[in-house]
């Protein structure tokens, strides 16, 4: 499945998505093993999920692993490997394939002893039109990126971005910034922060923030960012901001958590109708202030449906980020 890890930039979308293909075009992701093993470059985006379609040429029963190869009639072919040791269950929904049929496979990309698929999601295409339009996906996908990289290409040096990814040593550096956050705002939780200041409560306490890896888009390699330093605690805030956990006063140019009281304050009034909406509350927050714009609807949804749970009365999520009253649990029945 694609990472959703918190240190991960989601303006890096080719990283963290799957990457419609050709499978000549797979051939074609430029591999270092001084940047990462899983981790590729393809129109000068990195990039880690693949998804390919194709027929089913081949089916090969090892005693640890399937494999299936798959032709798009690109020229290429390539090898894909379902394990029965990880996914047994996805492996014994490859084994009931036959010649001919006609799949999409999701998975990564891995260049020890040969170069394969591993796979993590299978589709069966039985509509006689999805094939053709896998096609236009992949057509459409492979000139955004095209389009993107002439753009990139024409930007000065000091405009270009650099996109965090996903590393051994950097996957926690968001989570323990947050969690050292809490402890700076915890006197006054109201209070803003900005980076400067978040560096010198680190160095002021003596406390250490994991390193983190950096892909340079222009030079297609990854560096690596000490822990307290700038532009890596930017990043990890960036990260946070698009989650929900903190959020960015622009006038002020300041950070600030994001606490579940924000929300409650507004959902307490839409209590008395019997129905809450994250959507509107969401809306509501917004228009209160400009600053909310960045926090996503489900870290919305995660306070209510918390505030919620700990209410006297009962509330069924009926929709997704829907709540009624649940009237027949308080003796209520409706007339």
């Amino acid at each position: 499945m694609p990472l959703e890890d918190e240190d991960i930039n989601k303006q890096c979308t080719t990283l963290t998505r799957w990457n419609p293909m050709f499978i000549n075009d797979v051939y074609s992701i430029v591999f270092s093993d001084s940047i990462s093993k899983e981790i590729g470059f393809w129109f000068g985006h990195p990039i880690c999920w693949i998804q390919v379609v194709g027929y089913v040429v081949s089916l090969d029963f090892y005693e640890d692993k399937y494999v299936c190869t798959v032709d798009d009639c690109t020229s290429q072919n390539i090898r894909t490997v379902f394990s029965l040791k990880e996914r047994r269950s996805l492996a014994q929904k490859a084994k009931r394939l036959n010649p001919g049929s006609i799949v999409r496979v999701g998975g990564k990309i891995q260049r020890v002893h040969s170069f394969h698929l591993l796979a993590y999601t299978l589709d069966l295409l039985e509509d006689p039109n999805a094939e053709w339009k896998e096609w236009l996906k992949r057509i459409h996908y492979r000139q955004k990126l095209q389009r993107k990289q002439s753009i990139l290409k024409e930007k000065p040096v000091n405009e270009k971005l650099g996109f965090p990814c996903k590393s051994s040593h950097s996957s926690n550096h968001a989570k323990v910034l947050l969690h050292h956050l809490r402890r700076l705002c915890k006197a006054n939780p109201e209070a803003g922060f900005t980076i400067e200041e978040v560096i010198g409560f680190f160095k002021i306490n003596n406390l250490s923030l994991p390193s983190v890896s950096v892909i340079n888009v222009e030079s297609q390699r990854i560096d690596t960012l000490p822990g307290i330093n700038d532009e890596a605690i930017r990043l990890s805030l960036l990260s946070l901001l698009r989650h929900g956990r903190v959020i960015y006063k622009k006038p002020d140019s300041v950070y600030r958590l994001f606490f579940g009281k924000d929300v409650i304050k507004y959902v307490m009034p839409m209590m008395s109708s019997g129905r809450v909406e994250a959507h509107r509350v969401l809306d509501v927050l917004r228009q209160a202030d400009v600053s909310f714009q960045t926090v996503p609807i489900y870290a919305i949804a995660k306070h209510i449906r918390k505030f919620l749970r700990s209410a006297r009365s009962s509330w069924d999520e009926t929709e997704k980020y829907v709540w009624e009253l649940n009237n027949r649990k308080h003796g209520f029945l409706p007339i």
